[in-house]
């Protein structure tokens, strides 16, 4: 996807890819443009996604009504970065210092025409893939249209890349702040700025795990679970079960304390015997 204006703007050198260890995109980068937005509220609302994903650079252009005290109400925690955005009433001048302008799209509109566009969207993620191979910096300008008709061509056919949002056909039309977030979050997961999703645990040893073997074994055979023709068999089945769960050391204690719990009832018992 999203190959038909690439051109040399987006080509990755070899180096870059043999460099995949380091690569450079940063969120300090990328700035959120926002061109004729109608709502004061939406512009507090995407300043609220952007301070979600780590961006920091608000620029608004010729927008229908800007109200501070409107703003605030959907900003929340982000009203510092929505004091800090940067108000132009042209567009021009406010792409002038990009080196790369995204434009936002959709290939169904909300009263169902078709965008006649020069050049095939990428999605977010795929995007913002291919501008962290990049072995350069660039300065990269995420451009928004207007809540009820988005960009017009005429701003389209200048970006250099354009990404649309995959959605239902029943319903493909998305508030202004959704769209920021979902683009914004898929540059937050390219810079690297997203926390590792499991913590590394460790493992329990495998002299932790004969152990918890054999205190299983030797409940299992007072409940006569193991008087079959072949005990050994079911054991090694009960091991390879216990591997597959990686247990931690942890989790291997409180298995044991388990398996002496339900021992101490068997001894307190008299329906059982009390050799083990």
């Amino acid at each position: 996807r999203g190959e038909g204006g690439m051109g040399g703007r987006f080509a990755t050198s070899t180096t870059s890819r043999k460099r995949e260890r380091h690569r450079m995109l940063k969120l300090d980068q990328i700035s959120i443009v926002l061109y004729q937005t109608r709502y004061a509220a939406n512009i507090g609302a995407v300043a609220r996604a952007m301070k979600n994903m780590g961006l920091s650079d608000l620029v608004v252009v010729a927008p229908r009504k800007d109200d501070p005290k409107e703003a605030a109400v959907m900003a929340v925690f982000a009203v510092d970065l929505y004091e800090r955005r940067r108000v132009f009433t042209s567009l021009d001048e406010a792409l002038a210092p990009y080196e790369i302008v995204i434009g936002t799209t959709s290939a169904r509109r909300a009263g169902g025409k078709e965008e006649i566009v020069l050049q095939q969207p990428w999605y977010p993620r795929e995007l913002a893939r291919t501008l962290q191979e990049r072995s350069d910096t660039p300065r990269i300008a995420l451009l928004f249209g207007a809540e009820h008709h988005g960009l017009p061509n005429r701003v389209l056919e200048r970006c250099d890349a354009l990404i649309t949002i995959p959605t239902a056909q029943d319903a493909p039309v998305l508030n202004l702040a959704q769209s920021v977030m979902l683009c914004a979050y898929e540059f937050f997961l390219a810079a690297g700025e997203a926390l590792p999703r499991n913590r590394v645990m460790p493992r329990a040893t495998h002299g932790e795990m004969e152990a918890l073997s054999q205190e299983v074994a030797g409940l299992l055979r007072r409940i006569d679970f193991l008087c079959q023709k072949k005990p050994r068999r079911l054991l090694a089945l009960l091991r390879r079960i216990a591997r597959r769960a990686e247990l931690t050391p942890r989790e291997v204690r409180v298995l044991r304390a388990f398996t002496r719990k339900i021992n101490g009832f068997i001894d307190a018992s008299p329906y059982f015997t009390r050799s083990r």
